[in-house]
Order: C-alpha cells, then sequence, then structure tokens
C-alpha cells in the first residue's frame, strides 16, 4: 500500500500542475493572435455570422467563418538568456457561430499543447463542442470581433472532452469529461460530473472538479478514486474517496491535501487503507488517515492492521510510505502466517526506527490471552513485544485449555516474540486448575504448552475438595500441560521445597536439588530430605510412582523419627537404599511400609543400636523387620542377634521378635535359642524352642523354652532343662527351674520342678540331690527339696544316701564354697552308710560333725538288730550312737 500512497499523491500533483496548463488557455498573450489557414465569405446573407471590422477604414463586413486554426504566443526564455515569442498551443476548430449571450459557439475544438523551445507538440485537449466567452456581451443576433484582439475570458468545452495534457514529468496525462470549463477572471478550472485522468498505469476520477488558479486547490466533490495498475505484476490497487479530494498546489512545491471519506483503499494482495480522511503534505512527505483510521498491510511474516483516531504516514527516501504514528483509541494487530492474531491496544503508537512505541497505558491480546500494561515495545524486525510496566495477563474463555481463566500480574513487564511470553516479576496469580504461583520471571512458550518460574518461584494447587494442597518452590519451575489443560510434567530444580497438606495427615515437606514429575510419576534427582510429622526420609535419588503409591530411594537412604511424647528419636540408615509403598488411604509416610536395603545400621525408638542387611519398615518406624545378619542393641547393654528380628514399637513399651535362631546377650545372660519375644511392656522375655546359654554367676543352662521376667527378677527354663555350674556342679528339671534375682542381678532363689536332680563333686566328695520340687535360697545358702528326695553324698569313707517317702521334704544347708553343710528332713526318712541304717519322722544330718540326729518312730540297725526308739544321735563314721532313753527295743535284723 505504502507505494500506492506514493504514486496516488504524486500523480494528483501533476494533475493539479496539468490543470494550471488549462488556465493559460484564458490568459492573455504577449502578440495578437496570427491566422492561419483560410476564411471564407459567407454565401447567404440571412444566418448568424461574424462581423469582422477592419481597423484602417472602420469597415465590418458579416462573414460565416468555416475551419479555422490559430497559434497563441509568449515569451520564452531560451538557453542562451535571450526571450522571444513563441507559439505556446494552438486552437483549431472546425466551425463557429456567435450566441445571444456574447459566447463564440465552435464545433470540435482541438486545442494542442507545444513545447516552449522547439514547437513540437506535447499534448491536446479537444471536445465536441466549445464556447468562448469574447467579453463583447450579449448583441443581439450578432456581435463584434477583432481577430487581432481573440482573446476568451472564459471558455467551456463540452461533449466527450479528452485531453492528453503534459505533466511536469514529461509524461502526458490522459482526460476524459463531460464538460470542462476555463474561467479567466475567477482562474478556475471546473469539471461537472465525472472527470477522469488517466497516466500509464494511474487512473484518477471523480464528481464535480475544480481548480482554482488564485488559490492553486484543486478539489473533487465526491466520489473520487485512483486506480493503479502495476506494470510487473498486473495487480490493481485502487482507493477511493466518497466525498471528494482537495489539494494546495503551492509555488514551487507538491503541495498538501486531502482525501475526504470516507476514504477506502485496497490492492490484489488484501492491503488496505481506510479513515474518515486521508491528508497528505507531499513536501514534508507526512500523510495521515484521520478520523476512523485503519491501516492493513502484508508482510513476509504475515500482516498487520492499525486503526486509530488518526494515523501518521512518512516516506523513506525511496518514496515508499510508512506507518509512523497513530494516535486516540489506537488499535493494532499482527496477523501471523498460520493465522494466529496478536493485537493491542493503546492511545498513542509511534515508530522509533525498527520499533514501535506506544506510552502509557496499552491492552494486548493473543490467542485468547490479555493483557494490560503501561508503556508498549515492539520490534518489528524480531517480531518481538514488550509492555514494560505493571503487566495483569488474563486468559480469556476462549484461549486455549492450558491458559483458559488464568489470571497473572507482573510489575516488571512482559516480552512477547512469536510463541514465546516473557513475564519480568514479582510475578504471581493463579492458573487455570486454580494453581496459585509467584516467581522473579515467568516464561511460557504456548506451541509446547509449558511455563518456566525462575528465581524466587512457586506454585501451589488445592483439590477439589480443598482440604489437600500441594506446593512447589524452586529455583526453577518448568511445567508442561497436555491437551486438557492438566500439568502433563513438572521440573523443579535448585533448592526445591515441595510442601503437601492433606485432611487427617501431618504436613510433607520435601526438600532437594532437582525434581521432575510426569504425570503420575515423580523423580528426584540429587540428595533430597522429606519431612512428615515425626519422620524425616532422606536420600540420594527417588522414583514415586502415585498410581501403584510405590516411591524407590536409590541409594544412601536415611529414614528417622524425632522424638514426641510418644516415643524417642529413631534413625535408619540404608547405602543401597530403600523402598516405600504408601497406605491406601491419604499420602501419609506413616500409612505405609517400607524396605531399607543395607547393609542397613542406626537406632530404634529407645535408642537402640540395630543393624542388618535388609530392614522392613512398617509405619513410622513402629514396626522392624530386621533380615539377615540382624543385630540389636539395647542401651541396657542386652544384645540380640540373629538372621532374623523383629521390632514393634508401643507407647507402653517395645516388642521384639526371633522367629528363627537368635543369640540374646542381657544382663549376666548369653543366650542362643530359636523363636525369641521380648516384651518390654511387660518386661518379659519368651523363648519358645530349644534354648541354651550362659549366666555369669549361675552358670551354663540348657532348655525347651525361656521366661525371662525382669519385674520379679526372675528367669524360668522349661523342662527339660539342665543348668551347670563352673565349678562342675549341675542341676537339671524335667518340668521347669526358676532363677530368682535381686536387684543387683544376682541369684536370689531357684526352684526346679518335675524330676529334679542335683549333683557337684568338690574336693574328693560327690553329692547327688533328686526331688519331685528344689527350691534354693541364695542369702541363706539353703536348698528345700520336697515330694520323692533322695540325697547322696560320697566321700573317703563312703556312700551316704538319704531317702524320704512321698510328701516329706528336705531342707539342705550349704557353705559358702557350696558344699554340703548340713540337711533337716521331715517326712519318713532313711539314712544309710554302708551296714548302718536310721529310719525316723524327722532328721538332723550336721556333715562337716558327721553327726545324724533321728526323731520320731526311730529304727536304728546296729549290731544285726533293730532297734526302735523316740530319739537316737548317731556319728557314722565313728560307728557310735547314742540313745537317750532306756525303753528302747531290739529286733533282729531282717533285711528282708
Amino acid at each position: 500500500m505504502n507505494p500506492v500512497l506514493r504514486r496516488t499523491l504524486t500523480f494528483v500533483v501533476m494533475v493539479a500542475a496539468g490543470l494550471a496548463t488549462i488556465v493559460l488557455l484564458a490568459e492573455d498573450s504577449a502578440n495578437p493572435v496570427q491566422p492561419i489557414g483560410t476564411v471564407q465569405r459567407s454565401s447567404g446573407g440571412g444566418g448568424r455570422g461574424l462581423r469582422v471590422h477592419d481597423r484602417d477604414d472602420n469597415t465590418s463586413e458579416q462573414i460565416d467563418l468555416g475551419e479555422v486554426e490559430f497559434s497563441v504566443t509568449g515569451e520564452v526564455t531560451l538557453p542562451d538568456g535571450r526571450v522571444v515569442e513563441r507559439p505556446i498551443y494552438r486552437i483549431h476548430i472546425m466551425s463557429g457561430s456567435p450566441d445571444p449571450n456574447g459566447f463564440y459557439v465552435v464545433d470540435r475544438p482541438l486545442i494542442t499543447f507545444l513545447d516552449e523551445l522547439s514547437g513540437e507538440p506535447l499534448g491536446e485537449l479537444s471536445a465536441l463542442q466549445g464556447r468562448f466567452d469574447t467579453g463583447a456581451g450579449g448583441l443581439g443576433d450578432s456581435f463584434g470581433l477583432d481577430m487581432s484582439q481573440l482573446v476568451a475570458d472564459a471558455m467551456s468545452l463540452e461533449g466527450e472532452v479528452r485531453g492528453e495534457l503534459p505533466l511536469e514529468d514529461g509524461s502526458l496525462a490522459q482526460l476524459s469529461a463531460d464538460r470542462l470549463d476555463v474561467d479567466r477572471r475567477a482562474q478556475t478550472v471546473s469539471g461537472p460530473g465525472l472527470v477522469v485522468w488517466t497516466r500509464d498505469e494511474l487512473t484518477l476520477s471523480g464528481h464535480d472538479l475544480l481548480w482554482n488558479g488564485a488559490t492553486r486547490e484543486l478539489t473533487y466533490a465526491s466520489r473520487a478514486e485512483v486506480i493503479v495498475r502495476d506494470s510487473v505484476t498486473a495487480s490493481i490497487t485502487t482507493l477511493s474517496a466518497e466525498a471528494g479530494l482537495r489539494w494546495e498546489l503551492p509555488e514551487g512545491g507538491r503541495g498538501r491535501g486531502e482525501l475526504r471519506g470516507p476514504v477506502r483503499g485496497s490492492d490484489e494482495l488484501g492491503h488496505t487503507l481506510s479513515a474518515d480522511m486521508l491528508r497528505a503534505d507531499a513536501d514534508l512527505g507526512e500523510f495521515s488517515l484521520v478520523g476512523r483510521a485503519e491501516l492493513r498491510e502484508g508482510t513476509s511474516e504475515g500482516a498487520r492492521r492499525f486503526a486509530a483516531d488518526e494515523i501518521r504516514l512518512s516516506r523513506d527516501d525511496s518514496g515508499a510510505l510508512h506507518f509512523e504514528e497513530a494516535r486516540g483509541r489506537v488499535r493494532a494487530a499482527l496477523i501471523g502466517l498460520d493465522g494466529t492474531l496478536s493485537s493491542f491496544e493503546c492511545e498513542r503508537l509511534h515508530r522509533d526506527g525498527e520499533v514501535l512505541r506506544g506510552p502509557g497505558s496499552v491492552r494486548w491480546s493473543h490467542q485468547g490471552l490479555n493483557a494490560k500494561g503501561t508503556d508498549l515495545r515492539f520490534d518489528e524486525v524480531r517480531r518481538e513485544l514488550n509492555i514494560l510496566h505493571d503487566v495483569e495477563l488474563i486468559g480469556a474463555h476462549d484461549a486455549p485449555e492450558a491458559w483458559r481463566n488464568a489470571r497473572l500480574s507482573s510489575p516488571r513487564g512482559l516480552q512477547w516474540i512469536g510463541a514465546q511470553t516473557r513475564l519480568l516479576g514479582p510475578v504471581s496469580g493463579s492458573l487455570p486448575d486454580g494453581t496459585r504461583l509467584s516467581a522473579d520471571t515467568l516464561e511460557a512458550d504456548r506451541e509446547a504448552g509449558s511455563l518456566a518460574l525462575l528465581g524466587k518461584a512457586w506454585i501451589e494447587r488445592v483439590d477439589e475438595s480443598g482440604e489437600n494442597e500441594e506446593r512447589f518452590e524452586a529455583q526453577e519451575l518448568h511445567l508442561w500441560r497436555d491437551d486438557a489443560g492438566a500439568w502433563q510434567r513438572v521440573l523443579a530444580k535448585r533448592q526445591v521445597r515441595v510442601l503437601a497438606r492433606r485432611e487427617g495427615d501431618d504436613d510433607l515437606e520435601l526438600l532437594t536439588g532437582e525434581l521432575e514429575r510426569v504425570g503420575q510419576r515423580v523423580r528426584l534427582t540429587g540428595a533430597f530430605e522429606v519431612r512428615q510429622g515425626p519422620l524425616r526420609l532422606s536420600g540420594v535419588g527417588l522414583l514415586l510412582d502415585e498410581l501403584s503409591r510405590q516411591a524407590d530411594v536409590h541409594s544412601e537412604a536415611v529414614l528417622s523419627t524425632r522424638g514426641d511424647d510418644t516415643g524417642g528419636a529413631a534413625e535408619l540408615h540404608a547405602p543401597a537404599g530403600l523402598t516405600w509403598w504408601f497406605g491406601d488411604e491419604g499420602s501419609a509416610i506413616a500409612d505405609g511400609r517400607g524396605e531399607l536395603r543395607g547393609p542397613v545400621t542406626g537406632f530404634d525408638a529407645e535408642g537402640s543400636k540395630l543393624a542388618a542387611r535388609l530392614v522392613r519398615v512398617h509405619g513410622p518406624a513402629q514396626e522392624l523387620e530386621l533380615i539377615g545378619d540382624a543385630s540389636l542393641s539395647r542401651q541396657d547393654g542386652s544384645r540380640l542377634a540373629g538372621p532374623e528380628l523383629r521390632l514393634r514399637q508401643r507407647p507402653e513399651g517395645a516388642l521384639l521378635n526371633a522367629p528363627a535362631e537368635f543369640t540374646l546377650l542381657r544382663d549376666q545372660l548369653d543366650v542362643q535359642g530359636r523363636d525369641l519375644s521380648w516384651d518390654e511392656a511387660e518386661q518379659r522375655v519368651d523363648v519358645r524352642g530349644q534354648v541354651s546359654g550362659e549366666h555369669a554367676e549361675w552358670g551354663r543352662f540348657e532348655a525347651a523354652g525361656l521366661v525371662a521376667r525382669d519385674a520379679e527378677g526372675e528367669l524360668e527354663l522349661r523342662g527339660p532343662c539342665r543348668l551347670e555350674r563352673d565349678d562342675g556342679g549341675w542341676l537339671k528339671a524335667e518340668a521347669a527351674l526358676r532363677l530368682g534375682r535381686d536387684a543387683s542381678g544376682a541369684l536370689e532363689t531357684l526352684e526346679a520342678f518335675g524330676g529334679v536332680t542335683a549333683e557337684r563333686d568338690q574336693d574328693g566328695v560327690s553329692l547327688r540331690m533328686f526331688a519331685t520340687e528344689l527350691f534354693h535360697t541364695e542369702a541363706q545358702l539353703s536348698t528345700e527339696l520336697r515330694g520323692d528326695v533322695r540325697i547322696e553324698r560320697e566321700d573317703s569313707s563312703g556312700l551316704t544316701s538319704l531317702t524320704t517317702e512321698p510328701g516329706a521334704s528336705v531342707k539342705v544347708l550349704q557353705n559358702k564354697d557350696g558344699s554340703l553343710r548340713s540337711a533337716h528332713a521331715e517326712g519318713r526318712v532313711t539314712l544309710q552308710r554302708g551296714d548302718l541304717r536310721a529310719e525316723a519322722d524327722r532328721l538332723e544330718w550336721d556333715v562337716a560333725e558327721d553327726h545324724l540326729r533321728l526323731e520320731g518312730n526311730c529304727r536304728f540297725l546296729a549290731l544285726g538288730a533293730w532297734m526302735s526308739m523316740e530319739r537316737v544321735e548317731i556319728w557314722p563314721g565313728q560307728m557310735r550312737w547314742f540313745i537317750p532313753r532306756a525303753d528302747m527295743e531290739f529286733a533282729p535284723r531282717d533285711d528282708g
């Protein structure tokens, strides 16, 4: 459109110059005209004729004038400076006759314009009829005409007015009109009706043309139109002005003027302009579209359209016109080759080199995205748009799904280039799904559906229930949407923090260096830490699948709980990582279970150290399964080890299990066995399988099971069981063996049940005890035997045995070295050493003194005969006895 305007307005200037030439037809010449051709005398005297006056004899003659041609001369300055008279134009008529109003009417006038120097024809003007004002006024049927003074004040060409007029650049313009009036006195040329000018590829037309030579102003009263034909592409451009045009042509200039509208312009390439008026100053190179102005131009990148109250154009060195400035309700649209539309509105828009600037308030729109702000800058070469301050960006209802209903604000402005949009922050606002965000900078790629938040960035989302919230913080946040507008991928880098709030759960906080979320899969690169309630999880690298509700930590995993009212701190280290399965409800880590890969080390809520090749965790480290080379070392010094250990934390105390083989070091105990259960709430240890071990003071033991009750200070061995001391003494029982401890852990009591056997060999003395039940008190060094009791003591003097009948009991006292000191029996008891045999209801045996005292229904075998008495004292080694009563009885010995 720019070249079209340039050529059009230049043509208007040249047309005005051509009309100025026509006015010369009515101007005075320097010398009288010289008739050329012949004058025919009239053959009849009754018609209208031309009366010719002779100046010499003052005679006149009525004649009819036929075809005649004459020239008009004027002063011409030659190249050498001389001034001479030369023909300027010549007039040729076929015939003529006067009319009563003082006009001379001629047929087919032809005016030929001549070159001032060479006299060669330059152009011509013709019509069917011409009317020349002779200046004589009305004379009835005839008037006088002095041929030597033939000068018309005005003339009118009527009927098929055609012309080929010379223009300033030497070219010719074709003129077509129904009528052309030239008024010498008013210095005007007017053309009522349609007047058409044509020059090469240009056509100018309109109704009611007027050229005012005094004011040098050209006007078309209405329906002015310019048509341009491109000689190269053969395309046609049309410019129309419904209310005509006006052009002022000053001396020595191209002038200024306006096309009055509504003005329309178009070409075959789709370029258009429109306005209420087009104003132009050809000398200054300024052109303006005024009032409802619109300009549309095609470019290699598509098209652009400007609309405003006024649009000003400028002309470059080549003469091409360019958009320069727009004022008042400015609207600009950039249309890409793909049909996408980007538009902006402001009060003023002007060009600064290759940049368009719009100071003040501005609105911008692109594919359903709308922005408002302050100070517009658009680089036409880079096709980059900037709104410099206080931007608010809104996604309309017809925006792509990814941006629909989005609202963003940016005090430092917006940058848009192609599919890229950049907001300079701090940016804040919300996205279509309700996501709130903030960042120092926001970059969006609409084609890729991506969004980048840079520098102190965060996004925050709340689900449909309004109860669950998720927040991402990072120095870089990149988001990609799918076609439905949902976040398909999130990438967070540098100082990443994720905060998740779920109804009924503790807040979950994640800290890491890089996070990527694709669909329902979350990947962490590098070190991270997760916090939820009292729970902590850290490691290097993580993959979370929300669909399967499974998380995998690649390496260096640490799972810990901080101390609270319900328990102490716990911590597990898993160098080979861990896998965690979340519960069916919610996202709380404590609701799930995990598997730590080792070797795993750490401590539980009680401060106990633990280790295993693999640890399975249920809940927030409340239940642990230690598998493979498992061990648990308690703060009290006890240690449990085995191929598999289970630990369950409870507020009232931990519960430990070793379902397979185990080793337990506890207090002064070293225990090995199978199937252990340790309930710290009840302070009880149960071993349900075969068990063996050693106590630092009590000795070694074996049993079919074990129960340790800390509250009672009791250790129970289930039978058959055996207790063996370091000094060689041992004790076994078929049913059970209980050992009671004092506050220091030392042996206090010992109880044995069912088929009890005890044996001790020391310094050549052998002691064996048999009973149904055995009760030992360490403080008194006393032992009570019940049921079928038998005691055997053998030394160098022989074997001494003590046997009771069922229901009897025997109390044994020991020395500090464990040797037998004395025995006291209640019930029917028999004592035998060699041939000595004694029976009684009660027996006292002082081992050190080798002294026996028997009372009640005593029988004593001595001297080959039985003696009966109520009491007897015996010294077996001395074969001496004492019977205090005289009423003894003797009976012969009957061993049968």
